[in-house]
């Protein structure tokens, strides 16, 4: 029997109503690798006590360092930063190969975040924490450069057939 991989999923990625708006951004190709691994749901904007719906929240350069608010000011880098260490804690317990991630959010995304009113290049707050420790990271438009990181690590680690005595 062989093991399947395990890859942690930005949990509205895989249909599930968790975005601020109480909305979900399901992606078909990314719910049918439910067929070939194991997919650990995640949301680091829930698992911090945001709640749903919720105000959004975006970086903000502050005094020399950054801080994710809500339009009001709150800042929830504290909470997401903790939300961050829980599922790096999850990814490792469970042997997470990698994760795929949802783009230009403030906790998840991989290329692209909302900073001060724009789309900004920069990751978000578990992208950044999963990246640094070496967890391979990707987002929902990186589909073929996941796929592609995916076929090569099961290639490599498929057990090799022993010949015949």
């Amino acid at each position: 029997m062989t093991r399947r991989t395990v890859i942690a999923v930005s949990s509205c990625l895989l249909g599930t109503p968790c975005r601020y708006d109480g909305g979900s951004k399901p992606v078909e190709w990314v719910q049918a690798l439910a067929d070939e691994c194991v997919l650990l749901p995640i949301c680091p904007e829930m698992l911090a006590g945001m709640g749903v719906p919720r105000p959004p929240i975006e970086h903000h350069r502050r005094h020399g360092s950054w801080r994710v608010e809500t339009p009001t000011g709150e800042d929830k880098m504290r909470h997401l930063a903790a939300a961050s260490q829980k599922i790096l804690h999850w990814c490792t317990s469970v042997g997470a190969a990698g994760a795929l991630l949802k783009e230009r959010s403030p906790s998840c995304g991989v290329n692209t975040i909302h900073a001060d009113g724009a789309l900004v290049k920069g990751r978000g707050v578990t992208a950044n924490r999963l990246v640094r420790a070496g967890i391979p990271s990707f987002s929902e438009e990186q589909r073929e450069q996941f796929l592609s990181w995916l076929g090569a690590r099961t290639a490599t680690s498929e057990p090799k057939e022993q010949p015949n005595d």
